[in-house]
């Protein structure tokens, strides 16, 4: 029987097949995670960053910084239009615990597999070429307050980004309008508690 190609793979699949690629290493590279996505859209390349701030499972230091850093690059390359992946060298260069990362992934896939399932090609203007500049800065704000020390504050941002991401790879614009939706509570959350925060120490 013909393999199915890398393309052809449900989301779901395709973070089986890297769970099975990386969970005996001991480490693996940003870049290496990459490099098994080139035939896949930006959407799959956010989500697969954004699953270790969704789950709330233990991780490693740093990991929300380290995850969302190559989101905000991403969408970085969005905004200016670009239509392949690109970490630069010492970014991609970063290591991260390989079983670690493969253990949230593999946590992650029977829920991605129930989304997808009830996720359709809709509102297609929202995951047009067109709009991709405008979900590639919202994208940036986002990995930035995930990257930022704040805690569980990548959990929303991660969310946020999580259905952007998957809105794109299905083509669901009413799942990317959630995404945008969520982004925005998570915005004016934010600025709530600093505002807050600003007054008890001013």
């Amino acid at each position: 029987m013909k393999k199915p190609r890398t393309h052809d793979l449900r989301t779901s699949d395709l973070l089986g097949t890297v769970v099975a690629k990386i969970q005996r290493k001991r480490t693996v590279s940003l870049e290496d995670i990459v490099g098994l996505l080139k035939e896949r859209v930006f959407g799959l390349a956010i989500l697969l960053f954004c699953i270790p701030n969704c789950l709330p499972i233990p991780n490693f230091a740093g990991l929300s910084a380290l995850t969302g850093i190559p989101i905000g690059i991403i969408g970085l390359e969005m905004m200016v239009g670009r239509t392949d992946l690109w970490l630069p060298t010492f970014l991609g260069e970063k290591r991260i615990p390989a079983k670690t990362f493969a253990k949230v992934l593999k946590h992650s896939i029977p829920t991605i597999r129930k989304m997808e399932n009830a996720l359709y090609p809709r509102f297609l203007v929202m995951s047009s070429r067109p709009i991709q500049p405008l979900l590639g800065l919202v994208i940036v704000v986002l990995a930035t307050i995930m990257s930022l020390p704040i805690p569980f504050g990548n959990f929303m941002p991660g969310w946020s980004m999580a259905f952007i991401a998957l809105g794109l790879i299905k083509r669901d614009g009413f799942v990317i309008l959630l995404g945008l939706i969520l982004g925005t509570f998570t915005l004016i959350l934010l600025g709530a508690v600093a505002d807050q925060l600003l007054l008890f120490f001013g």
